[in-house]
C-alpha cells in the first residue's frame, strides 16, 4: 500500500514537471522577452520551446522568437530570444546593422550579436 502511494506521488510529480512547470517557465520567458520589445498588445511568439540536452536536469532554457511594435510604432520582425531561468531574464538577438549610434556602439552590437549566435548554437540549435 505504502509503495503504491509513493509510486503515485512520483508519477504525479513527473507529470507536473513535464507539463505544468514547463508551461509556466515558457510563460515567464515570454513575459520577460515581451517586456523588452515594445507595445504589449502587438507582441506575438513563435517556435518557443524548452531547450536542453537529452537527459538534462530541470530546469532548462527557453528558446524562441518574438515580434511586435516598438513604442515608436516601428514593426519589429521576428527576433530570436533565449531565456535563462538562472539569471531570470531574456536575451534578445540584436541586429548589429540596426544601430544608428555611431561606430563604437555598432562595434559593441556586433560583438554582442556574435556572442548571442554562440549561445543560440550551444543552447537552442
Amino acid at each position: 500500500m505504502k509503495r503504491g502511494i509513493i509510486c503515485s506521488v512520483l508519477m504525479l510529480l513527473a507529470a507536473c514537471k513535464g507539463g505544468v512547470i514547463e508551461a509556466e517557465l515558457i510563460a515567464i520567458a515570454e513575459e520577460s522577452a515581451a517586456s523588452q520589445v515594445g507595445i504589449p498588445s502587438t507582441i506575438t511568439f513563435r517556435n518557443v520551446r524548452l531547450s536542453g540536452e537529452d537527459g538534462a536536469d530541470w530546469p532548462g532554457t527557453v528558446c524562441g522568437e518574438v515580434s511586435g511594435r516598438s513604442v515608436e510604432g516601428v514593426e519589429i520582425g521576428f527576433t530570436r530570444f533565449i531565456y535563462s531561468p538562472t539569471i531570470g531574464q531574456s536575451i534578445i538577438a540584436a541586429d548589429p546593422r540596426s544601430s544608428d549610434f555611431g561606430p563604437e556602439v555598432a562595434k559593441r552590437a556586433e560583438e554582442f550579436h556574435a556572442a548571442f549566435e554562440v549561445m543560440w548554437k550551444d543552447t537552442c540549435a
